[in-house]
């Protein structure tokens, strides 16, 4: 749609000085001003040279803070491009939408102006951990998922997503379980309900490993779910969310007990008991309004999140399960197929002398040329790493493949935190820079990808 406004240079500056003085609610009408400077001859008798010359001269707005506000009315005002705000965003204000900016609209859509900055935050970081998830991290999730045997909330999730999440609650928050188990309307039924939104809003957020971080949003009317690695999206009555607790507790509790031993036999473990704090060191703190957003993320140490293989090598040497930061850091700077092989070997304390013989200066320096990958090179570089090892050859191509991937990793989130910035604020430096990172991911996806053919020809 074209931009066009009946006007002088005068008559706009007013109005959008006028906008800028008023609520937050003004920020899409500005939005759609900066437009207009922007994309009309506006500009054309006002002596400045362009929207961002104006916007600094007049108004005191920087570069970022004039993108921000022309991305909200991108994103916010009716059709992506008018003065008028979308329904239903009327109250949340700048710093609210701000944040949504960076949100999906399956998860925005749920969202209301009572929810605080802060919980929006919260909601944002958990989306943006997720957003980190390589699709290898994905596959290698769900694979480590399926192989253990207590992952029922996985198994529950491919038939009923909503028993996953009550049942993933359940376990994290043993406490809430017991208010669940415990809760009943007048007609003796359960009332998830007065439970998990006594305030009549909340949000829930779990982690069901293979399955991803997961979003329920409760409100008086009913539960939706969003999975925010895929943001697959539904939505379930009261009554579905009371009928899967109480099938979980039929399931799983074939005798009358109490709540913590429900607890125990629904999840086959002992129920976990605070430790009381002595009278003396309790200190009185005034009441706090609590959050609309239940984290029941566990957050784990890096030893659990460490990525394994699935069965642990017998014979494998120290330096190839348990790489060293260094080694890790080497390998990054590896400019081809060849440079990484010898820096593999290079890190490797037991390695032989015929082995060091091999990588004389000249070679290294042809590797270093060498920018093109070739899959035998790669397949090469795998059955290498594996060749010290006596027994499970499988094991060490993996650990090669979890070295590869922890690199490709961190080189596609170099590469997502270089291009949330807008294309005006990258330099060529900035693109150049770019293109050697994926020279060098390409190279750490045709190792993983060789390493899992070895693994399939040895099976």
């Amino acid at each position: 749609m074209e931009l066009i406004y009946q006007g002088t240079y005068t008559e706009f500056r007013d109005e959008l000085k006028g906008e800028l003085t008023k609520t937050a609610e003004s920020f899409v009408k500005i939005g759609y001003l900066l437009k207009v400077a922007r994309d009309t001859d506006i500009l054309k008798t006002s002596g400045y040279k362009d929207l961002e010359d104006f916007a600094r001269g007049e108004f005191d707005l920087d570069k970022t803070q004039v993108s921000r506000f022309i991305r909200i009315n991108d994103r916010f005002s009716v059709g992506g491009n008018s003065e008028k705000l979308m329904t239903g965003y009327a109250d949340f204000g700048v710093r609210k939408l701000g944040l949504m900016l960076t949100l999906p609209d399956e998860i925005n859509e749920d969202l209301s102006p009572d929810y605080t900055v802060s919980e929006i935050e919260s909601i944002k970081e958990t989306y943006d951990e997720e957003k980190k998830v390589t699709p290898i991290d994905d596959y290698m999730e769900k694979t480590e998922a399926k192989a253990v045997e207590g992952n029922k909330a996985a198994r529950l999730a491919e038939i009923d997503i909503l028993s996953a999440v009550i049942y993933q609650i359940g376990h994290d928050d043993p406490e809430v379980f017991v208010q669940m188990f415990e809760s009943e309307d007048l007609c003796g039924d359960k009332d998830l309900f007065s439970v998990l939104a006594p305030g009549g809003e909340s949000t829930h957020k779990v982690r069901i490993k293979g399955v991803g971080a997961l979003l329920m949003v409760c409100t008086d009317k009913d539960v939706t779910i969003t999975n925010m690695r895929t943001l697959a999206k539904e939505t379930h009555f009261w009554k579905d969310a009371n009928n899967a607790f109480e099938s979980l507790m039929n399931t799983n509790c074939p005798i009358e007990s109490d709540a913590k031993a429900a607890w125990q036999q629904v999840y086959g473990e002992p129920y976990p008991e605070k430790t009381e704090v002595a009278p003396v060191q309790q200190e009185a703190k005034p009441e706090k309004k609590p959050s609309k957003v239940v984290d029941h993320i566990k957050k784990e140490s890096p030893k659990e999140t460490k990525k394994e293989s699935p069965k642990e090598p017998q014979n494998v040497r120290t330096t190839q399960s348990e790489p060293s930061q260094g080694h890790v850091n080497d390998i990054s700077k590896a400019d081809s197929v060849e440079e990484l092989k010898g820096m593999m070997n290079k890190s490797d304390p037991h390695e032989d002398t015929e082995d060091k013989a091999e990588k004389s200066p000249e070679s290294e320096t042809r590797a270093a040329a060498d920018n093109a990958v070739d899959k035998s090179e790669v397949a090469a570089v795998v059955k290498e790493e594996a060749a010290g090892i006596e027994q499970g050859s499988r094991e060490g191509t993996w650990n090669t493949m979890l070295r590869s991937h922890n690199e490709a990793r961190i080189i596609t989130n170099s590469l997502r935190d270089t291009f949330t910035y807008d294309p005006e604020e990258l330099g060529a430096e900035d693109i150049k820079e770019a293109m050697e990172r994926l020279k060098k991911l390409q190279m750490h996806l045709e190792i993983l990808m060789a390493g899992y053919e070895e693994i399939e020809k040895s099976k």
